[in-house]
């Protein structure tokens, strides 16, 4: 090629391969790469030079002359360290080391957590020594939260323009509030149950403290089950496998996957849900047994067969009933997680509003399955608690006798999950307040953007959530006793609760007499 003479068109003047863009001047004459051709050079200098290094002999060495441009990158080879980029979540070394602030699963993550679960502790019992203090507001209170927050979740929604999903919380919402005028004569009988599950928490302040000591663990558990979850993505980094290729776009691209990380991730989720659950029935048990102790011997000439009901109530939780309460957790834990799987899988397959559609059928039936459980789980550990059976035999004597009774109405108009759901609610609310001011102080590098704060605020709302239900699970607990044993003993009702015993016999005769419902 060098021989020849390529003409552009005969106006233009030849182009000579062997003097290159700078006509006439060519430093590098008889060397050019590339098959003849080079890159544009530097302007020539004008009437100024250059500025130029010292003297060598005033001990500065001069600067090594400037390298050529490189226009073509180097080679990479593809087996040598590299850093893998997971998005706008920070990097991470081929060694598996976190650069912590620049990462999700870092130290400011865990900070905030810790923080979260310290205002969930306190803010929890806050609201329970409320309960205590003025039940009838309490009442009354949640009952309109629960309209006022149905109708504002539907305004937002349609105002984001997610029309299906503000329409039905609309409706929620009015339905909701128009039931008040079929739901206020529930509220007398609510009240006189909740004072009276109070007076009964006063007279064993154990429960109290035990409420206390089961929150604190059930905090030291959230704690620990963070520390593991985010310890795993570097841990699990070993397993993961990685190549080249090149995307639909055709640029070459790197992509990892890592089906151990996921495996462990389920698996620690199964392990949340169902530690949790764990510590909250042993909680319900222990709770269980020292109101139906209380129910069945206060009054009597023999008096209370044990002078610790609360250490006797929880030794046979913690020991002889343990398993019915581990296998009956472990039903709502799988149910959870299920739903919790199904719904993640929903979301990232499909998009828009089909997408929140399916998404919304999967999660609501599943919740009901999973509520329906949990209900079954509640009264069945009454009985578990008052007799020590096993599992299964347990919930099924519990549900015959309630059906018998007719205990189901008396549940059905008790307001008082009412005021624990509020107390979850505004608890999970302040809770994800506090995570979103820290981290939006904070500000560390892998939040920059503001991408993770959504992941941050929801992850804090459910450890206030959850914290509150344990905090409230004795109030909860001492509710659910005393129907189930109502239904068992109603003359014992008679003997150590007349007030309460007279508001069941106006509203609910066919319990006080047997009668089917």
């Amino acid at each position: 090629m060098a021989n020849q003479t390529p003409y552009y068109n005969t106006q233009q003047t030849p182009y000579n391969p062997d003097y290159g863009y700078n006509y006439g001047y060519n430093p590098n004459q008889g060397n050019a790469p590339y098959g003849g051709y080079y890159p544009p050079q530097q302007p020539t200098p004008m009437a100024y030079p250059p500025p130029q290094a010292p003297p060598a002999q005033y001990g500065v060495p001069p600067p090594p002359p400037p390298s050529a441009p490189n226009y073509y990158p180097p080679p990479q080879d593809v087996g040598a360290p590299s850093k893998v980029d997971y998005g706008q979540g920070g990097t991470f070394n081929n060694n598996g080391a976190f650069r912590d602030s620049q990462n999700f699963f870092s130290l400011p993550t865990m900070v905030c957590f810790f923080i979260v679960a310290a205002a969930g502790i306190l803010l929890s019992g806050g609201y329970v020594l409320l309960m205590q203090t003025f039940p009838k507001p309490m009442i009354i209170v949640s009952f309109w939260a629960a309209a006022i927050a149905g109708i504002a979740t539907g305004a937002y929604y349609i105002y984001r323009g997610v029309y299906w999903a503000g329409g039905l919380a609309l409706v929620f919402g009015i339905l909701y509030a128009a039931m008040w005028f079929y739901f206020r004569h529930r509220v007398p009988f609510a009240t006189l149950m909740l004072t009276t599950v109070v007076k009964i928490m006063r007279q064993f302040p154990a429960t109290m403290v035990l409420g206390f000591v089961f929150l604190v663990i059930h905090a030291l558990f959230a704690i620990w089950w963070i520390v593991t979850f985010t310890s795993s993505f570097s841990y699990m980094k070993k397993f993961e496998s990685c190549r080249n290729h090149v995307n639909s776009a055709g640029r070459p691209d790197h992509s990892c996957s890592n089906g151990a990380l996921i495996g462990v991730i389920v698996y620690l989720a199964i392990v949340w849900y169902w530690v949790s659950q764990v510590i909250f029935n042993v909680l319900h048990t222990t709770v269980a047994g020292v109101f139906a102790t209380h129910y069945f011997f206060d009054g009597t000439p023999q008096g209370y067969p044990t002078t610790n009901p609360t250490l006797s109530s929880l030794k046979r939780a913690a020991t002889n009933s343990f398993g019915s309460i581990c296998l009956g957790s472990l039903l709502v834990a799988i149910i959870q997680t299920i739903r919790g799987i199904l719904q993640t899988l929903i979301s990232m397959e499909t998009d828009g509003a089909l997408g929140g559609f399916l998404s919304c059928c999967v999660g609501c039936i599943l919740g009901m399955i999973q509520g329906l459980v949990e209900f079954f789980n509640k009264y069945a550990y009454v009985e578990v608690a008052m007799y020590g059976k096993a599992y299964i035999p347990a919930a099924k004597d519990t549900w015959r006798l309630i059906k018998d009774r007719g205990i189901d109405a008396l549940i059905n108009d008790d307001l008082v999950g009412n005021v624990l759901w509020l107390g979850g609610v505004l608890v999970g609310v302040v809770c994800a307040i506090i995570g979103y001011a820290y981290i939006t102080i904070a500000n560390p590098l892998y939040n920059s953007t503001g991408s993770f704060t959504p992941a941050i605020v929801l992850v804090s709302f459910f450890i206030g959530l959850s914290l509150f239900f344990v905090a409230g699970k004795a109030v909860d607990s001492g509710n659910s006793t005393t129907f189930v044993c109502l239904a068992e003993d109603p003359g014992a009702m008679q003997r150590s609760k007349p007030v309460l015993f007279e508001e069941v016999r106006q509203r609910y005769p066919h319990v006080v007499n047997g009668l089917q419902h």
